[in-house]
């Protein structure tokens, strides 16, 4: 099993209990120290409190884990940033009304609002995407947001 997959099975308890969804893990060794990054999201906006939360929690797992019984480690958890890639149904339903930007498969982009999403297509003004098409998809700047 590698070592993120370690981290993983370890802390996914404590994000579940957390309604936290783990969105990426990466680490960087220098000598004997490790930088470890634990990406997490949630269906909600996550606060600072929320996080620094997250993170009393998951450092006395990570600590304990064998894998890290040699090392001297730094535990970053973080939320993605704005510029992450829309990659997940869930994560185009957090950001319903949102401006994107869309590249499909065969090139076409596709600018506009996210207006609607459901488990394998999203609606963006009024062309409906299948999830499948998407090559790529990140939010843009909107500094005249629709509310929710």
């Amino acid at each position: 099993m590698s070592v993120k997959d370690q981290i993983q099975l370890a802390i996914t308890p404590a994000l579940d209990d957390s309604e936290l969804f783990l969105e990426d893990i990466n680490i960087v060794t220098a000598g004997k120290h490790r930088h470890l990054t634990i990406v997490v999201d949630a269906d909600h906006d996550l606060s600072m409190d929320e996080i620094a939360g997250i993170t009393r929690k998951l450092n006395p797992i990570i600590d304990s884990l064998p894998l890290f019984n040699d090392l001297n480690f730094n535990l970053e958890v973080t939320s993605p940033g704005f510029d992450r890639p829309l990659t997940k149904s869930r994560h185009w339903q957090k950001n319903l009304h949102r401006k994107v930007r869309v590249v499909l498969n065969d090139g076409k982009v596709i600018s506009g609002r996210i207006a609607e999403v459901n488990e394998h297509s999203v609606t963006v003004d009024s062309s409906n995407i299948s999830l499948s098409e998407i090559k790529r998809a990140n939010l843009e700047v909107d500094f005249k947001p629709v509310r929710k």
